[in-house]
């Protein structure tokens, strides 16, 4: 009931921000609106649209002074529904002939109605006008000063329709994108520089908190394989949740995984999977030693310190081994597995070491942790590095990275964190030649980048080009030859779609 409440006042609020009666008659633009919402505006200029819709009678029919309703079924008619029709099509003609009214007289000086030749309803409505008996550009007094003149659509002028995206101007608009970019006046220019140098100082500042997604991946790899999907993914983990792993729990599995996937519209073969995923996952060797454990730690939020920065996550589950807790283990259900040594399966185990640096750091007594990734499914294909860093990267920058690894650049990592003890967060980074692309640093990462020993090539997003220059200077930074366009590699490996996944 809370929710059906919260849904219908989001509803009006919408409905109240849309009141198209706050529209500025002033301003050069058409107005596209319903009938209904028309009422109380007026326009020098109204054109009616779909006014080749008949009116039609359903299959129930309301007696409203009695208070009751006639049901047709099929070709079954209750008594007296000849007379109940012809009744509604009377009411239904006169409630069209208001909203007629209604619509029409928001012209102020020229009403324009777009109908069909088989359309009736103009003819049926307005009496005494028979449009289908009038010729091209002939015209009919209606009342005084009303005056109706047909055209009919076939016998109109062709109509000239051009491809310019605007008209008569491509080529100059075409010589302005062309043109190299140019910077503006020089005072207002260095204030914007300042501008976004102390906002982005002052975020710098804040307290910085990466989840373990963003910090392994900044962008999601597509779902592959057998798995159950991310709503079929959170039942699993619900399911996991919820069960009472001390005893038998057999015959709770199907009912309450069920009853998740009803709450969360998940399909039923989707369901049947979800089920044998958790027997799959109770079954494996790991949950034996987990109902030995003194205790269980079942989707356990974290939040730990690492070099400036606050890390945060969820872990599956984790458990101590011995009554002294200092031995633990640390398990990340997985409904899909990829290939063991491929690159996604890398970024899963590099969760899992987060999470066992998540219990070595707030749990005092821990001492050691083994981080065991469970799944139940056939392996997923292997995918290569290079794919993955084309999810990762800018989207501005995926064709210059082909054309840098066509010219036999190695292998970058996207989104690194590098640094010590001052983190600095690199767009790409040659980790072996200490090479990297930073995006708008700050002066204190550029210096600590600089004792380190990188060289770096720093691009500010909000000039324009700044990939091709981020790429030319990291070509001369990694002694490269330049590649033209056309001998890049820009397939599916590295170029892929710009849209993230």
């Amino acid at each position: 009931t809370t929710q059906v409440i919260t849904l219908l006042e989001e509803m009006q609020q919408r409905e109240d921000e849309d009141d198209l009666s706050r529209a500025d008659p002033s301003s050069d633009a058409v107005l596209i609106t319903t009938v209904y919402k028309a009422k109380g505006l007026e326009a020098p200029v109204v054109a009616l649209l779909d006014m080749n819709r008949r009116v039609r009678v359903g299959d129930a029919i309301p007696h409203r002074a009695a208070g009751e309703v006639s049901v047709k079924v099929g070709s079954f008619q209750p008594e007296g529904w000849k007379e109940a029709k012809q009744g509604e099509e009377v009411a239904l003609t006169e409630e069209q002939r208001r909203l007629l009214y209604v619509a029409c007289t928001r012209a102020r000086d020229q009403l324009v109605i777009l109908r069909h030749d088989d359309a009736k309803l103009l003819s049926h409505l307005i009496g005494g006008w028979d449009a289908e008996a009038m010729e091209h550009e002939a015209r009919q007094t209606l009342a005084d000063g009303v005056e109706v003149r047909l055209r009919r659509g076939a016998e109109l002028p062709p109509v000239t329709y051009t491809d310019e995206t605007f008209p008569e101007r491509d080529r100059a608009v075409d010589a302005l994108l062309e043109a190299p970019a140019r910077r503006g006046d020089a005072a207002m220019e260095s204030r914007a520089s300042r501008l976004r140098d102390a906002a982005r100082a002052a975020a710098r500042k804040c307290q910085r908190t990466r989840s373990v997604g963003e910090i392994v991946s900044r962008r999601r790899a597509p779902t592959v394989g057998s798995g159950v999907g991310s709503d079929g993914g959170l039942v699993v983990h619900r399911a996991l949740e919820q069960l009472d792993w001390t005893r038998d729990v057999e015959a709770e599995i199907d009912p309450l995984v069920d009853a998740l996937a009803l709450e969360l519209g998940v399909d039923e073969e989707t369901t049947v999977r979800c089920a044998q995923v958790v027997r799959a996952i109770l079954g494996h060797p790991v949950m034996t030693r987990a109902r030995r454990a003194p205790e269980l730690w079942k989707e356990t939020p974290f939040s730990f310190h690492d070099r400036g920065r606050a890390v945060t996550g969820v872990i599956d589950l984790c458990f101590p081994e011995d009554e002294a807790r200092t031995r633990w283990v640390v398990v990340d259900y997985k409904s899909d597995l990829p290939a063991q040594g491929s690159p996604l399966r890398a970024r899963y185990e590099a969760q899992l070491r987060i999470y066992a640096e998540a219990l070595l750091s707030t749990v005092a007594a821990c001492e050691h942790v083994e981080a065991v990734l469970v799944g139940p499914h056939e392996a997923l294909p292997a995918r290569s590095s290079r794919e993955l860093v084309s999810e990762e990267v800018d989207p501005a920058l995926r064709a210059g990275v082909s054309r840098l690894l066509a010219a036999g650049a190695t292998l970058p990592r996207a989104g690194a964190d590098v640094g010590e003890p001052v983190i600095a967060s690199l767009e790409l980074a040659w980790i072996d030649e200490k090479v990297g692309l930073g995006l708008d640093l700050l002066e204190t990462e550029r210096a600590a980048l600089a004792v380190a020993g990188w060289t770096m090539t720093e691009a500010d997003t909000a000039e324009v080009g700044w990939a091709r220059k981020a790429e030319a200077a990291l070509r001369e930074a990694l002694g490269l030859a330049a590649v033209p366009d056309d001998q890049a590699d820009d397939g599916p490996d590295v170029g892929g779609h710009d849209e993230e996944e």
